[in-house]
């Protein structure tokens, strides 16, 4: 596979998006254990098997206004390098992930302690270094995104049933965990080259209210579109990320978040960069990731595109 722009521009590129503290890797793991990268460290996977296997109930929520969780916009990585999906097709389906960190006490009056610090304004990720007996402590408690069906049914319901910026209390078998809620996001999607075919002829006929619906964006760089184009399409080279990333929300966005929004690269690996981006961090609800890229567009749709 070859592409058109050097190695060192899209690694910048992809350092820009993913970031040393973003695990975009979605790849499925055991249950009772957390999506991690296509290596899972020991450390996950022992955070994760104490939440497995429990029969109980998590008890209550109670806001975090006013705390201080004291952790990263985003988790780190499993890995020192950025995390790349196994394939495509693993795990971009538009499920609902989520992103928490936990304090794990051995009793009830431990967590409540826990509670109580947190609420007085110490940071989370302090007390959960602190107090919490899950090897996750060393990374203030924080276990990155999981999806259900990852976590114990009592924990999973906890963290997806409360909105978040909330602190949750839950009993496991293993203990009590003081649940911060970070943040929740619906992975990409996929989409086949055959559907985005049908969808720019309906958007040519002017039929299917195809512009109201939908966005499309092209984050090849700029001299790749002198070789192959489709029409439509909004150029967000990734390699000026900075330039633009910004813009993605706010007055005079360059984006909608509201409109499903179909990202194309040249063969749907850059495209899926930024299509984890879009769902993680900027909010976008409904992101299509077009699978296989222009190249494969060209090969099964519309040979008259070109292929380079």
């Amino acid at each position: 596979m070859r592409f058109s722009c050097s190695l060192s521009r899209q690694q910048a590129a992809v350092a820009l998006i993913v970031g040393r503290r973003f695990a975009s890797a979605f790849v499925a793991a055991p249950r009772g254990g957390v999506l991690a990268g296509s290596t899972a460290l020991p450390m996950r996977a022992q955070s994760c098997n104490s939440l497995a296997g429990s029969n109980r109930r998590w008890i209550h929520a109670v806001p975090a206004a006013g705390t201080s969780l004291g952790l990263p916009q985003q988790p780190r990585p499993c890995t020192g390098r950025p995390l790349m999906m196994s394939s495509a097709t693993d795990a971009v389906t538009g499920e609902e992930i989520c992103r928490a960190a936990h304090v794990l006490c051995a009793d009830e009056d431990a967590a409540e302690a826990a509670l109580t610090r947190i609420k007085s304004g110490e940071q989370f990720g302090d007390v959960a270094t602190d107090m919490s007996s899950c090897p996750s402590k060393d990374k203030g408690g924080d276990l990155g995104w999981f999806k259900k069906g990852q976590m114990v049914a009592e924990f999973e319901a906890a963290c997806f049933e409360n909105d978040p910026g909330t602190i949750v209390k839950v009993q496991t078998q293993f203990g009590w965990h003081v649940v911060a809620l970070l943040s929740r996001a619906i992975l990409p999607r996929q989409m086949a080259v055959e559907e985005l075919g049908e969808i720019l002829e309906l958007a040519k006929s002017g039929a299917g209210d195809v512009d109201s619906k939908y966005q499309f964006v092209d984050v090849r760089e700029e001299e790749e579109l002198g070789k192959a184009k489709l029409d439509g399409f909004v150029n967000l080279p990734l390699s000026k990320f900075e330039e633009w990333s910004d813009k993605l929300s706010g007055e005079g966005a360059i984006l909608d978040a509201e409109k499903d929004t179909v990202i194309m690269c040249h063969h749907g690996m850059r495209s899926n960069q930024m299509a984890q981006h879009l769902a993680t961090k900027a909010g976008f609800k409904r992101v299509w990731n077009v699978e296989g890229g222009l190249h494969a567009y060209a090969s099964h749709v519309d040979s008259s595109v070109g292929v380079y």
